[in-house]
């Protein structure tokens, strides 16, 4: 046992020896640690401008729907990523609709026009103690990294589903995420880069309800979040 201990100090001071006759140098390892991040640029500054509504084109009776208009959301990330959209109306408590508004502001349209039989509308804003109108946001063709995409949306993040799910606003107004998939899986798939073709299609109140002895301005606001998932 003694000659084994022995040795192993005779290695060692020859290591030693060997160490301070021998040249060093230093090689620096280093890195970053980062959250992967997404930037969105929405097209026109995020404003969807209906321009001067002439009142004599307003229904006196009935609603008046207006043109169809849209707007790309473009969304590229520093890594793969999986993301989601949330919206909340700016307006709570203006949407022109058949029920009540729910927790994100929107509601069942008065009538459904051309919009998808699923898809929710929130308000213009007010007119006085009046409700101008409504509007809802639904998708048109996205892409993901190049490709067309298909939608799966959720109500709190992790229970996903491929039904119906072209929309920002739900009828009821309750909690609703927007991603994209690949295939059938409903689940959200990563990507790099993404298109969010949103179309817009709104309607005005009966011009009966309105003082149209005035300018009247449309002021719908939604708000969207990205959602890292």
């Amino acid at each position: 046992m003694k000659k084994h201990i022995k040795t192993i100090c005779t290695l060692a001071i020859l290591a030693s020896i060997n160490q301070a006759s021998a040249e060093t140098f230093q090689l620096g390892v280093t890195g970053n640690i980062a959250p992967t991040a997404c930037t969105p640029v929405i097209a026109s500054n995020g404003v969807v401008d209906y321009g001067t509504i002439k009142t004599e084109s307003l229904n006196k009776d009935d609603i008046t729907w207006l043109d169809e208009k849209s707007v790309d959301l473009n969304v590229t990330c520093n890594a793969p990523a999986k993301i989601a959209l949330y919206a909340t109306s700016g307006r709570k408590g203006s949407a022109l609709i058949t029920n009540t508004e729910g927790k994100t502001g929107s509601g069942t349209p008065i009538e459904q026009g051309d919009l998808p039989s699923y898809a929710g509308v929130a308000g213009f804003g007010m007119d006085g103690d009046k409700k101008i109108g409504a509007y809802g946001i639904t998708f048109n063709i996205n892409t993901k990294d190049g490709a067309r995409a298909s939608g799966t949306i959720s109500g709190d993040k992790s229970n996903w589903t491929t039904y119906n799910p072209y929309t920002l606003y739900s009828k009821a107004g309750v909690d609703q995420y927007f991603s994209l998939r690949d295939g059938s899986d409903p689940a959200p798939a990563a990507f790099t880069t993404a298109t969010f073709s949103l179309r817009i299609m709104g309607y005005v109140n009966k011009a009966s309800e309105l003082d149209i002895s005035k300018p009247i301005k449309l002021d719908g606001l939604t708000n969207i979040e990205m959602v890292y998932l």
